[in-house]
């Protein structure tokens, strides 16, 4: 994956795009003089032309000329590359008359593409995880070989009513394929040290296949049911995590621990505490992120985010994909070493009446978060802000089908996905191509896994 250059992504009297320009993957099909397959933001669009141009083609980012490089540099004649050569857009040229561009639903259109005309071909899969419906550790093992044999991608584990540790750590030495993590667990909630060596018996039991989930809570939750102190939470969540992979670091490397920071400082390491290097020592790293600082610390630190549930295409292009794309850019990373992970809202059944009770569900689930002064930019991207003081006031009263009928039919399906099972995955890939990597169904009815219209569902997002 390479940027692609900024005059081709906005030629002269073409508006800018919100987000930061599309990426490419370029890859030379057959002995054709003029085919290309070039893969943009979870897209893989072929490119035919005719006769080569006297143009220079695009270059990889190897080349000199190449992509990352001065517009003039890159418009110097080169030797055409090898057939078999990735990043390379080949013996293809793409003139400054081809536009590509972000449309307002986050689709890929072309403005022009003379003499090339460019077609969806292919499109990079959203993958469908399930979240742990049982903390109930004697049930834990035969839960998690059920879900692993009806071919979900990953078992996610949230800190609600148990430890979510738990049921992974089981899950783990009765599974073999499926991934497992925490969405989320609570960070502040623990010492770093102590989630520190949590993920990594986790990861070793698994054979590398845990994710750490990470979240701060409301500073209610914090202070009053967890009892800590509730502090900057942006940047102490930073350095939990910067000193969970010196930890790491110290373990797996003997490096020497001294990690002295803002909030937490971790300098002693004797061998009696150390648990020693493992086989899967890169665990990667999810942060819960719903403003844009948070967003930004997750790009720029971590491997993926997981979004809220209460989320839109809108609040995805505009708030999180910009902030988490700064972070990367800081790294020195690029779209492709992250994953957008969330849960979606669903009203799925295959008669009305299934649709319509699901519907006053979803409703009464958003109208709950919706009150919540947290999750305001995602009101805030659609005007919708004012809702939000409406909506605390009703639940300070108790009013919960007060708060569900505040929330309109327009909003449901801003927020929700409505379909029948059959429909269901196509509905899902149109609202979050290019968005999300991967989703799970939030149902906030408990949903029957054994529902015989799942699994055509599954196999259709993950084969």
């Amino acid at each position: 994956m390479v940027p692609c250059p900024t005059d081709l992504a906005h030629p002269a009297g073409v508006p800018a795009s919100r987000t930061s320009p599309p990426h490419i993957k370029a890859t030379r099909l057959g002995d054709a003089p003029a085919v290309a397959a070039v893969s943009i933001t979870g897209c893989t669009l072929v490119a035919l032309g005719g006769a080569a141009s006297n143009e220079a083609p695009l270059r990889g980012p190897d080349q000199e000329g190449g992509v990352g490089s001065t517009p003039a540099a890159a418009r110097k004649p080169h030797p055409s590359p090898r057939p078999d050569e990735e990043g390379t857009l080949g013996l293809v040229t793409l003139k400054a008359d081809v536009c590509i561009s972000y449309a307002e639903d986050s689709r890929l259109r072309t403005r022009r593409a003379y003499p090339w005309q460019l077609y969806l071909a292919e499109k990079i899969p959203v993958k469908l995880d399930v979240g742990m419906l049982t903390h109930d550790l004697k049930t834990t093992p035969d839960y998690a070989r059920n879900i692993e044999a009806k071919g979900y991608d990953c078992l996610w584990s949230s800190e609600t009513q148990h430890n979510p540790y738990l049921p992974l750590a089981i899950a783990a030495t009765t599974t073999s394929r499926i991934k497992l993590g925490t969405n989320i667990a609570t960070v502040f909630s623990r010492s770093p040290m102590i989630t520190a060596h949590i993920a990594w018996d986790l990861a070793k039991a698994s054979d590398g296949r845990f994710t750490l989930g990470l979240g701060t809570q409301v500073k209610a939750h914090n202070e009053r049911r967890f009892s800590v102190k509730f502090e900057s939470p942006g940047p102490k969540m930073a350095e939990a995590i910067h000193a969970i992979r010196a930890i790491w670091d110290c373990w797996q490397n003997g490096t020497r621990l001294n990690f002295k920071g803002q909030f937490y400082t971790f300098d002693v390491m004797t061998p009696f505490f150390n648990p020693g290097a493992i086989d899967h020592p890169k665990i990667p790293i999810f942060i819960a992120a719903v403003n844009p600082y948070m967003c930004g610390v997750a790009g720029e630190l971590c491997e993926g985010v997981h979004v809220h549930p209460f989320n839109s295409p809108k609040y995805l292009r505009e708030i999180v994909h910009p902030a988490v794309e700064s972070g990367l850019r800081k790294s020195g990373r690029s779209r492709k070493d992250f994953t957008f992970a969330t849960t979606s809202f669903v009203v799925v059944g295959d008669t009305e009446k299934e649709r319509a009770e699901q519907a006053r569900m979803v409703k009464q689930q958003i109208a709950f978060y919706a009150s919540t002064r947290t999750y305001e930019p995602v009101l805030a991207v659609h005007g919708w802000q004012d809702l939000a003081q409406k909506l605390h006031r009703k639940s300070v009263e108790g009013d919960w089908q007060g708060m569900a009928d505040l929330i309109s039919d327009e909003m449901l399906d801003t927020y929700a996905v409505t379909a029948t099972y059959d429909k269901l995955r196509d509905k899902l890939v149109e609202r979050y191509e290019g968005l999300l990597d991967r989703t799970a169904l939030y149902q906030p009815y408990l949903p029957n896994l054994d529902d015989p219209r799942l699994p055509a569902v599954i196999r259709a997002f993950n084969g």
